[in-house]
């Protein structure tokens, strides 16, 4: 059973049916073949334990999946908690954002010349601690 259909060209293109049993089977073919594929390829992450990339236990105990680029700078800013990992944090970041004008273009040095302009600002978080590595 064929049909004709006009096109803008006035060529006549013919359309035929397919047989809805080999519609069906093509379609249900590729979604077993996408199933195997993805089994193939994700399904061998069920035979490790999860691994969470921003974890500090997994980065230490497998220093062959990372570079680690150390620079020591002219000035030590490592007691800021420049993070974003509680409640306080939170607080921090956005009272920070908005002391520089909500606007999304400042450096980090802006930040800082921020901080020591208002001192105050690095209390809302000073006392969260990051957690020891042997707490698991």
């Amino acid at each position: 059973m064929s049909s004709e259909v006009e096109t803008s060209r006035d060529k006549t293109l013919k359309v035929v049916p397919r047989d809805s049993s080999t519609s069906l089977g093509m379609t249900v073919g590729l979604c077993l073949v996408l199933v195997v594929t993805t089994w193939f390829v994700f399904g061998q992450a069920t035979r490790f334990p999860f691994v969470d990339f921003d974890d500090p236990h997994y980065i230490y105990e497998n220093p062959e999946h990372f570079t680690i680029l150390s620079k020591i700078g002219d000035v030590d800013y490592s007691h800021h908690r420049w993070t974003l990992d509680t409640p306080e944090d939170l607080e921090f970041v956005r009272t920070v954002y908005q002391r520089l004008g909500n606007d999304d273009r400042f450096y980090w040095r802006d930040a800082l010349a921020l901080l020591e302009h208002e001192p105050a600002l690095v209390e809302l978080n000073r006392h969260v601690t990051m957690r020891p590595l042997q707490d698991g």
